[in-house]
């Protein structure tokens, strides 16, 4: 359950350009992104430490027990680090969640006359709903910096493997299919091809690895076209698009509450996409206006969407404009200015 309390605590937000949730994401995922350098000094000192060809067949013995001692001491240091990072996501994921909420729902009492008797009541249908964006926040997150920990560990498995002048072959079939699977099995099928030795193929392996060894060990989340991600621009891009979501959720529970049904969705410069059908257009909450058709989806429509859904007779400035104040002053009065 997520605390009612977290709707007001004060995270100290200076306001800056953009959009106006920007400011939560930012301390949010700053951490993520301090946390990830860190993760990738340790990554990088890890894979170029031992892995050059005098470290392939004769003298990794001496310099392979070493250097894996070496790794496995890093690798200690990022499981540290991550596991820092999950406790900032729990600690911090349901505030920052719960702030953008409450901006969302006390700028329609501040803006729309007749939501006015609802001041000060923050009631189950909230409640519920913050748990619902927190927790997804949450998981999202928290299954990136898995992912994350366990590229890491493959990666130095593979680091270690092909110091001890073992085909890395051998274990990458055993593994789930990514990008260095494939790379390093079509790497190995031309060196056979071409009549390379262990040897030559192991040492275009091993260049291989520690150029994008620590692209693929940070890797946060692959998209559904194969691009890689890294864990602060994933962790940032999913932090934005659920704050925004925070403040739309509760901007239509909040009207929905003072028996109000229409809503605007704001109109931007855009290349045509999955946002045009609604750019700019009034809808229905309900689906019950005889004008307005029903509002099927709601903003943001995609990561990093930069459409609003502001109450029908509230000038988006306006709204705007009182978002970022609940969201900068999170003490202040709620009531009607």
């Amino acid at each position: 359950m997520v605390p009612v309390a977290v709707l007001g605590r004060s995270l100290h937000l200076m306001p800056e350009q953009g959009h106006v949730t920007d400011p939560l994401v930012r301390h949010l995922t700053d951490v993520y992104t301090a946390g990830q350098n860190r993760l990738q000094q340790l990554v990088n000192d890890g894979l170029r430490r031992g892995l050059d060809a005098d470290s392939l067949n004769g003298r990794q013995d001496v310099r392979g027990a070493a250097t894996h001692a070496y790794r496995e001491r890093q690798l200690q240091q990022a499981r540290i680090v991550l596991a820092h990072l999950r406790e900032h996501t729990e600690r911090y994921v349901p505030i920052v969640t719960g702030r953008a909420y409450r901006a969302g729902a006390f700028a329609v009492d501040r803006t729309v006359t007749d939501a006015a008797r609802l001041i000060g009541t923050f009631g189950g249908i909230h409640v519920g709903a913050l748990e619902v964006i927190a927790t997804n926040l949450t998981d999202r997150v928290t299954d990136s910096l898995t992912r994350v920990g366990n590229n890491i560990e493959s990666v130095f498995d593979r680091a270690s493997a092909l110091e001890r002048g073992e085909l890395p072959a051998e274990f990458i079939g055993r593994r789930v299919a990514d990008p260095y699977r494939d790379a390093a099995l079509r790497e190995v099928g031309t060196g056979l091809v071409a009549g390379d030795t262990r040897r030559q193929v192991s040492e275009s392996l091993m260049r291989r690895l520690v150029t994008e060894g620590t692209t693929d060990a940070l890797t946060g989340f692959v998209t559904r076209t194969g691009a890689r991600l890294p864990l602060d621009v994933y962790t940032s891009m999913v932090a934005r698009t659920t704050t925004r979501e925070a403040v739309t959720v509760a901007t239509g529970n909040r009207l929905q509450e003072a028996g109000l049904d229409l809503v605007t969705i704001s109109s931007h410069a855009h290349k045509s996409d999955e946002c045009t059908p609604y750019d700019g257009k009034t809808f229905s909450l309900s689906g019950t206006h005889p004008t307005y058709p029903l509002l099927d989806r709601r903003p943001p429509f995609h990561g990093n969407c930069l459409h609003v859904m502001t109450p029908a007779s509230v000038d988006l400035d306006e709204w705007e404009a009182e978002l970022a104040d609940l969201i900068h002053n999170p003490a202040g009065s709620v009531t009607q200015r």
